[in-house]
């Protein structure tokens, strides 16, 4: 698992030893993949703004929650005789929600430090959100006049 954000210790805090039990006597290795999977979603929506390896090596509590979030979702998902009154559609909808908000700045990592968002490469960003890099004229100003490409 290349960025594992969460241990089997977090999972059981989160939803008790007991379920991660009955899960490994369900499946021996179904707890290794639900924590590979639950890091491997969240590392896929937050490798466009911050260094995964800086995250895998001070994992900040936001980002372990987002894991633990996602292994839930999993849990629920695989096992859902475990955990009767969940509803899989409802927790992977909020959690992509949440991925996204902090993907699209939104939200932030509760950190005042490293990991750092990944420079911006391609321009500069503006109040207000404006990108300018180095493209033409008629490509920065696409919003503005679209008459030149009609």
């Amino acid at each position: 698992m290349p960025y594992p954000y969460i241990t089997k210790a977090d999972l059981e805090n989160r939803v008790s030893p007991i379920v991660v039990k009955r899960v490994l006597g369900l499946n021996p290795g179904a707890i290794e993949m639900v924590l590979a999977d639950a890091s491997s979603i969240v590392a896929g929506y937050l490798r466009t703004m911050y260094s995964l390896d800086a995250l895998a090596a001070n994992t900040p509590q936001e980002v372990k929650r987002l894991a633990l979030d996602a292994a839930h979702y999993y849990l629920v998902q695989r096992f859902p005789e475990l955990h009767p009154g969940h509803n899989p559609v409802s927790m992977l909808k909020n959690l992509r929600m949440e991925l996204m908000d902090l993907r699209d700045r939104r939200t932030s990592l509760d950190t005042d430090g490293s990991p750092e968002p990944a420079a911006q490469t391609d321009g500069e960003v503006y109040e207000g959100g404006m990108v300018v890099s180095d493209a033409p004229d008629c490509i920065n100003n696409w919003s503005n006049d679209l008459s030149k490409f009609y």
